[in-house]
């Protein structure tokens, strides 16, 4: 009987130090997977903003981008994508007074150039990337494949470069040129590897991008 005790108290400090030596937590385990949905929803709400007319229904007075509805009722569109999308107004302004994001007539019309001598090699052949050698001046931000394949998603959903920089953390000049190009995020993301964008961020955003 004795023995038996013994024997189950070795393996519980046994399984306990497997535990803590392999960092294996079954308690983290749904906060993971919470986590994982969290960014499911936040991209469902992004894709709603994208499907509504709420970018192109915005407007540009003194320099400042102004929601076109005033609730989401009127909207149309869920009481969460509303609020993201103000957010998201809230988010450009401020880029517009740093002097990283230029808007037109609205938040969808950013203003943003490509470069057509580079991203036209880099995006025309996955072989032709190896020599293209990106100028000093320019800045340069990597895109994982896993990040390339939602972006690509969005822009293909009508997704504007403001709502585009605020859900996935992206500088504001790297969101405008990506969506001036529009289809290069696919012709980039060769393999499924993700892309480098380089860019430069004044007097207008400008880019072009090469795949990983």
């Amino acid at each position: 009987m004795k023995k038996n005790k013994i024997t189950k108290s070795l393996l519980a400090v046994a399984l306990t130090t497997a535990f803590l030596f392999t960092g294996y937590s079954p308690v983290a385990m749904p906060s993971v997977h919470a986590a994982e949905q969290t960014i499911d929803q936040s991209f469902d709400v992004l894709l709603e903003i994208a499907k509504s007319d709420l970018e192109e229904k915005t407007f540009v007075k003194n320099g400042v981008v102004v929601n076109g509805y005033s609730n989401y009722k009127e909207a149309g569109v869920s009481q969460e994508a509303f609020e993201e999308f103000e957010k998201i107004v809230s988010y450009a302004n401020k880029e517009i007074k740093k002097g990283n994001m230029v808007v037109g007539k609205n938040i969808l019309d950013t203003k943003a150039d490509i470069i057509n001598t580079n991203s036209s090699k880099a995006c025309s052949s996955k072989n032709s990337t190896n020599n293209i050698k990106p100028m000093a001046l320019y800045y340069d931000y990597h895109i994982s494949a896993s990040k390339a394949t939602k972006i690509g998603k969005a822009l293909a959903a009508g997704i504007g470069a403001a709502a585009l920089a605020s859900e996935f953390g992206l500088p504001a000049a790297v969101a405008a040129v990506l969506t001036a190009l529009y289809g290069a995020n696919e012709l980039c993301n060769w393999d499924g590897n993700g892309y480098t964008i380089y860019y430069i961020i004044t007097p207008i955003p400008a880019g072009y991008c090469v795949p990983d």
